[in-house]
């Protein structure tokens, strides 16, 4: 190929791109430039009535609202449990021997402390709120006994026990 005609190819192909780029443009622009469109409103005649629609403004009836009851904002007297209440939700949480049912003041409720002896020997105290019966809080009063006896493993030796005094 000549010199003259790689100069026209190369010419061509730039009006081309030319062309292409300056159509992108156009598109672009007029995709931005398109207005949205405003809201339409319908009117529909009513055929029952015959009357036209743009004569007759539509009317509005409100429904009417409920009665408003205002009742006592004085707040009833706080219902309590009884301490047989208490002892039966303690039982039900820990099977074991009732010790005794006591009022007390626990995290600053008024409650009744549930003693219960279980049959591993420990005894536990649940603290029932006189209100509501929410088992609040728990202690552990006394734990069992240990398991074991000293006296069991006389005359064996252990490993790593040093008995004759020698350095092995």
């Amino acid at each position: 190929m000549n010199r003259k005609g790689s100069i026209v190819v190369a010419a061509a192909a730039a009006g081309i791109l030319i062309a292409g780029a300056t159509a992108s443009v156009a598109v672009f622009s007029a995709s931005q430039a398109v207005p949205e469109p405003e809201a339409i409103t319908l009117v529909v005649a009513d055929a029952a009535t015959g009357q036209d629609p743009v004569d007759t403004a539509p009317t509005f009836e409100p429904v009417p609202l409920p009665e408003i009851v205002i009742t006592s904002t004085v707040p009833k007297a706080a219902s309590s449990i009884s301490a047989a209440t208490a002892k039966r939700l303690v039982l039900a949480e820990v099977p074991g021997t009732l010790v005794s049912v006591a009022k007390a003041t626990r995290g600053g409720f008024p409650s009744f402390a549930v003693t219960v002896k279980r049959a591993d020997s420990s005894t536990v105290t649940g603290y029932v709120d006189q209100t509501n019966g929410v088992i609040h809080d728990w202690t552990q009063t006394a734990a069992p006994a240990p398991a074991y006896n000293d006296g069991d493993d006389e005359g064996e030796e252990h490993e790593g026990s040093d008995h004759d005094g020698d350095d092995d």
